[in-house]
């Protein structure tokens, strides 16, 4: 009669290696619910329908960068909203005008009559105090006047509508060739700085 010892230890070596083809090894595993639980370019929302990623955050997307303007023409942004320089005026500083490097009354200075006209669906807050002029080939800062005819656009502007505000600088016709107005507006920072470049004639 045969022993029974050889047939049991081939069947136990059968059944390790069954074992071993069956189970992955750890790190197969971790790959395969990896895989499974992230979501692709559109996930699904657990009812077998794809969803769509959101859209990008309004807010987030950079202010488009638009050209300037010359002083005979709008400055137009994409949404609807538009400033104009309807006027150029020279005045002369009263005695209770005030300047950065207090001019003389007397004094020519350069008043722009500038406009924001809103064509965009939704109400929209101007707050115009501070604008910069620049002039000549180097740049320089001209003065910012506050005199009687000087009264900046500060306030909502409804759809379809517009409001004008007056602004003054302290530069010489000599040096009118070249100037350049930086008109910020904007405090929700929703729109770039309005910008208008070229010769001022009045």
């Amino acid at each position: 009669m045969k022993s029974p010892i050889p047939v049991l230890i081939a069947a136990l070596l059968l059944l390790t290696g069954c074992s071993e083809d069956a189970a992955p090894s750890p790190a197969v595993a971790t790959s395969a619910a990896a895989t499974s639980a992230a979501p692709g370019p559109n996930a699904s929302n657990g009812d077998g329908e794809t969803v769509d990623d959101p859209p990008p955050n309004e807010e987030d997307k950079p202010l488009e960068e638009l050209a300037p303007s010359t002083f005979e023409d709008p400055f137009v942004y994409p949404d609807g909203v538009k400033i104009d320089v309807v006027k150029i005026m020279t005045k002369r500083l009263t005695s209770s005008a005030h300047t950065d490097h207090d001019s003389k009354a007397g004094t020519p200075y350069v008043l722009l009559r500038i406009k924001v006209t809103n064509g965009t669906k939704k109400q929209i807050t101007v707050v115009g105090y501070q604008q910069v002029m620049t002039y000549g080939t180097n740049g320089e800062q001209a003065d910012a006047v506050q005199d009687e005819g000087v009264k900046a656009i500060d306030g909502k502007v409804l759809p379809g509508k517009s409001r004008t505000g007056t602004y003054g600088w302290v530069v010489a016709k000599k040096d009118r060739k070249h100037v350049q107005v930086e008109f910020d507006w904007d405090s929700d920072q929703k729109h770039e700085v309005a910008l208008f470049s070229g010769p001022l004639k009045d």
